[in-house]
């Protein structure tokens, strides 16, 4: 293995295509003879022999700093002169060898696999993996004695003439999430978010030189000498009432931990409206909810939710303590305790410390809330956690956070994402942010001096400049109710933690449900983040059960919003002894819903009588025929013309979707026992035109699409829907996913999977145990325009998952060599590579090399580094079959984290904040090249269906002939630009030619009107007429003197490189 620095070089010279290059490739062997499958290499005994020093964003596997080389690897000596020097630095597999022995032999040896037998027998060697699995000819992954080692084996390997290099099986690594860094002012006097609320920190109980108090009262104890009684010298409060002061980097974090967290599935969008509250479910008394003076309003919410939980999971109603959490957490300290802000986060890594998974009861000795004023006192505890008294307690055995996905998603999505965990009996933590003193004096106004019953609208506090007398308060969504007319009179039913006073007996107040939930500060900053506990209890639940019966019978019977799989008559048992909600649905019926009170150790009874649901028929034509129909939404998995029956009577939308039309969507009313005609005229989109997918979330991809939705330049993106008005995809073409896997059940992605295989754990089975493969196969082909979710590249395609990552996201050398060879026999010729480390991999070369008609896009990595003097594999290896991939972000700036290098990253694409699949039917954003990696693959796969016939060579030409070059990017990457999808699909589109002619006169002279009806994206057209006249006029009328027959011919092209033409004779005698 070369550790040397490599100068990139020049591609094949390409026919037809011009063509942007690196300069020439530096030779590489090549043996290429199509791989059968023999035996896997075996998954390692032990873990990697690992270096000393390690990358935070990004693992090299084959040099010791993020720098990249030694000088001396930076003078170009190969791995045989620097090895001594360079033996700390690589990351690979314990007394593992991979040894490639040359093809042209002496004529003393009878065989290559002589030479090998015996190169091994003297080594002591075991072959594990040979060229029948790895696809390179000489090519052995081998075992070694313990006692020889790695290193001394490939010296060993090395003095042998037959033996054309050997080298360890390096460790790679999926280039890891790069987190967004805004740059801000920093408030010198806040809290540090990450030492207090990120980690988390917690103190052992502290006994505090506070005594304890006496009694319970709201009276606050003595101050100490030295502060004023009446004074309020924290930064954490303001006109009486508590919440956080967060300085601009606190909040800059929380944004960024935000925008880079796996959210809560979206959940699917409906037009049911009601009402819910779970308020009877939260054991409290409004005057003593208060955190008073104390900016702990983040413990108030999260002991809120968790008090749900513990009612809805285990039947138990119980105050649980506030107090206990103020005096452990960081030992009740005046400057990092609880009073001084927090995050939910923070709240659940506290209980999930040893020693600290419990909640205890209010009513336990000392455990009382006594913090109320403890910002008079300098914001510690007021109360000795060693006096509080932990029996009785309930145990957490598990306790987490996870995010509701309300930012960047059209505010239809963001309420019923929060809504579904309302009705799943779940509470919702919210926080707030508002800019400045006066818009806390508004709604510290609003709190005071309205009824329960206004309804509070956060919008106007939108768009003003977060400024040093700006904070956030985190409070607990208990509710909703959606059932007016009026959207401005829809809310959610909110508890705080300020008391009560005589317009608030309960301590709630309203919020307006028909809000911005995207709405930020003038900063950029979010001003809204809504959040769920994920708590179990090791506690034994209280419980009883439900006996469900309906005429008629057989219906789902679903329970708080989940199917549970019974129908009637059915009895639930285990059901925890609290409030529920029983529905019993049938096909053909109104659903029947009821509230339903179970009580512990006995049973509740429903019985339900269903109503059956008038129904019709709709009959749908289209011109053209083969629209896909939608009803209310729900693909029917049908096309025009069709007839759909038993659609329950009233409104409903159809929606006719077909590649190449605008979709078209009309509302139909259906009357009981009549058929309603539905006749659509479907518009043909022109060729550069943009075609829109429905998919939900498709507004959330500025890389396909940008209009400036996260605050980027418009049209700083790939221009997929003007592609799209050519190709959409093909399940003709094959995009294998090397990476962690890929969910293969995931509903946006399984109809696009196809068989895959594991090399790391050598078996059939490449589901996703990471999640970074899931998100780089949804930008390549999430399945497009189906209404859920997002939308890849391309909607049809095949997605092969090679999984060669394991759950940590790293991999070795000769497993990602089987991956390839595995996909490269069953058909692949595009490779998706979002991993890599610093150096050059020869063996991995030789793979590469040995597939010449297949393309492999590689991400050029996350170290910021120029990979022209610090290379990296598989990106920087010199093949000409490697399109290396930087990122850029929304506003086509390169990222501040991506590799660049003039002569080894050829394109830049999106790579930053990119939104999409995640394990587990959810959906995600992540940043970093391996984003940028699948919408340059996602392109190649495109192209391959725009024209089949296009050779891999052609296609990597059209890609970077098709950039839009950037200044920013120039010196950058070889073309100096963007990838656009709709560039480098016009260049390769095919065209056909085609026409006819209408007679205006029928004698000569004949005059006869032409239409060039070709089929693609005609640039130029040039009209023989036969007659030694031309023409370039699209509809030409053209006319014939003398009584013969002439031969009319059409060439048409597309202005780069496809060109048709088709003749017809017309006249005669």
């Amino acid at each position: 293995m070369g550790l040397h620095t490599v100068a990139a070089t020049s591609d094949p010279f390409t026919p037809v295509l011009s063509t942007v290059v690196k300069p020439p490739d530096v030779g590489v062997p090549t043996y290429h003879s199509p791989p059968s499958i023999v035996g896997p290499v075996p998954q390692v005994a032990g873990p990697p022999v690992s270096r000393p020093v390690m990358s935070i964003v990004q693992s090299p596997v084959m040099s010791s700093t993020v720098s990249g080389q030694t000088p001396a690897e930076q003078s170009g000596l190969s791995m045989n002169n620097t090895l001594n020097n360079s033996l700390e630095s690589p990351e690979y597999a314990p007394d593992r060898v991979i040894v490639k022995f040359k093809s042209a032999l002496g004529s003393e040896k009878s065989s290559l696999s002589q030479v090998q037998a015996e190169a091994h027998a003297a080594m002591g060697a075991t072959v594990i993996a040979d060229s029948k699995t790895l696809g390179v000819e000489g090519m052995q992954v081998v075992s070694v004695p313990n006692s020889t080692g790695t290193m001394k084996a490939i010296e060993l390997y090395r003095m042998n003439p037959m033996v054309e290099y050997a080298q360890p099986d390096y460790v790679y690594q999926a280039y890891p999430v790069e987190k967004i860094h805004i740059p801000v002012n920093v408030n010198q006097n806040a809290v540090s978010y990450r030492d207090s609320i990120v980690q988390g920190k917690v103190s052992t109980p502290s006994g505090g030189p506070s005594p304890a108090p006496s009694d319970q009262n709201d009276h606050p104890p003595a101050p100490p000498s030295s502060v004023s009684a009446g004074a309020i010298s924290t930064m954490n409060e303001t006109e009486g009432f508590g919440y956080m002061r967060l300085s601009l980097e606190d909040i800059a974090q929380i944004q960024s931990d935000y925008n880079a967290a796996v959210k809560v599935e979206n959940a699917p969008l409906s037009t049911t409206l009601g009402s819910k509250s779970l308020l009877s479910n939260i054991q409290y008394t409004p005057s003593e909810r208060n955190q008073g003076n104390c900016g702990n309003c983040w413990v108030w919410a999260s002991t809120g939710v968790i008090e749900n939980a513990l009612t809805v999971q285990n039947g138990i109603k119980d105050r649980l303590s506030i107090q206990y959490f103020d005096s452990n957490y960081n030992g009740g300290s005046a400057i990092t305790g609880a009073c001084n802000g927090g995050w939910a986060s923070t709240f659940a890594n506290f209980h999930s410390t040893s020693g600290f998974k419990q909640v205890i009861p209010w009513s336990n000795t000392n455990a009382y809330y006594n913090d109320r004023y403890a910002c008079s006192y300098g914001c510690g505890a007021q109360t000795p956690a060693s006096s509080i008294a932990t029996s009785p307690n309930y145990p957490i055995t598990s306790i987490s956070t996870s995010w509701i996905s309300t930012n960047g998603v059209s505010q239809a999505q963001a309420i019923a994402n929060i809504k579904a965990q309302i009705d799943a009996n779940k509470a919702v933590w919210w926080a707030f942010f508002l800019p400045d003193s006066s818009s806390w004096s508004a709604f510290n106004s609003f709190w005071a001096y309205q009824t329960e019953s206004t309804l509070w609208n956060p919008d106007p506090y939108n768009n003003i400049a977060y400024g040093s007398s700006g904070g956030g308060h985190a409070v607990v969504i208990v509710g909703y109710d959606d059932t007016s007319s009026d959207p401005n009179q829809r809310y959610w039913l909110v508890l705080n933690s300020w008391g009560s006073n005589s317009k608030r007996p309960n301590g709630l107040f309203r919020l307006k449900m028909n809000m911005d939930y995207s709405g930020k500060s003038s900063q950029g900053y979010q001003n809204h983040y809504f959040s769920i506990f994920n708590i179990n209890y090791g506690i034994t639940a209280q419980t009883g059960s439900i006996s469900v019966s309906s005429s008629p019978s057989g219906a789902q019977i679903w329970l708080d919003g989940a199917n549970t799989g019974k129908v009637t008559p059915n009895t639930l048992t285990s059901v925890t002894a609290t409030s529920h909600t029983v529905t019993v649905k049938l096909t053909g019926y109104t659903d029947y819903s009821t509230s339903v009170t179970v009580p512990s150790g006995g049973t509740a009874t429903v019985s339900a009588t269903l109503t059956a649901v008038p129904k019709g028929s709709i009959s749908i034509s289209s011109n053209p025929t083969g629209a896909a129909v939608y009803l209310d939404s729900e693909a029917k998995g049908v096309t025009t013309p069709t007839t759909l029956s038993d659609v329950p009577a009233g409104t409903h939308t159809i929606r006719l979707t077909k590649t190449g039309y605008q979709d078209w969507s009309q509302s139909v009313s259906v009357t009981s026992g009549q058929t309603t005609p539905v006749s659509a005229t479907m518009t043909a989109v022109s060729p550069g035109g943009q075609v829109i997918p429905n998919d939900p979330s498709f507004s959330s991809l500025y890389g396909l699409h940008n209009t400036g939705q996260t605050g980027g330049t418009a049209d700083a993106d790939i221009d997929a829907p003007e592609a799209w008005s050519y190709v959409t995809g093909s399940s003709d073409v094959i995009v294998a996913v090397v990476d962690t896997g890929v969910d293969y059940n995931h509903p946006d992605l399984a109809a696009n999977m196809i068989a895959g295989y594991d090399t790391r754990n050598n078996d059939s089975n490449p589901m996703d145990d990471h999640g970074h493969g899931t998100h780089c196969a949804g930008t390549i082909g999430a399945v497009g325009n189906n209404g859920i979710g997002v939308a890849g590249v391309n909607w049809n395609v095949k997605i092969m998952p090679l999984k060669f990552l394991d759950s940590s996201g790293s991999g070795y050398t000769s497993d990602a060599i089987e991956a390839f060879a595995w996909g490269y026999s069953r058909g692949v010729r595009i490779f998706s590579n979002s991993w890599g480390g610093s150096g050059i991999d020869t063996a991995l070369q030789d793979s590469i090399s040995s597939m010449p008609d297949a393309l492999f896009i590689c991400a050029a990595g996350n170290s910021a580094l120029n990979t022209d003097t610090n290379p990296h594999s598989p990106g920087s290896l010199p093949n000409a079959n490697i399109l290396t991939v930087a990122a850029t972000d929304s506003r086509d700036v390169l990222a501040s984290f991506s590799n660049y290098g003039a002569s080894t990253v050829d394109v830049a694409a999106p790579g930053v904040s990119i939104y999409s699949t995640y394990p587990g039917n959810r959906y995600t954003t992540m940043s970093g090249t391996s984003m940028a990696t699948p919408h340059v693959a996602g392109v190649a796969a495109l192209l391959k269906a725009a024209n089949p016939a296009l050779t891999m060579d052609q296609i990597k030409t059209a890609i970077m002939n098709g950039v839009d070059v950037k200044s920013g990017l120039s010196g950058k990457c070889v073309t100096g630009g963007r990838v656009n999808a709709y560039t480098s699909v016009r260049a390769v589109s095919q065209v056909l030619a085609k026409f006819y002619g209408v007679p205006e006169t029928v004698v000569y002279p004949l005059t006869i009107r032409f239409y060039d009806v070709s089929e693609g994206s005609v640039a130029s057209r040039t009209w023989n007429f036969g007659d030694g006249n031309t023409s370039t006029v699209q509809n030409p009328v053209h006319t014939f003197y003398n009584p013969q027959t002439y031969t009319v011919t059409l060439q048409v092209s597309n202005g780069v490189q496809g060109v048709s033409s088709v003749s017809n004779e017309v006249g005669g005698l």
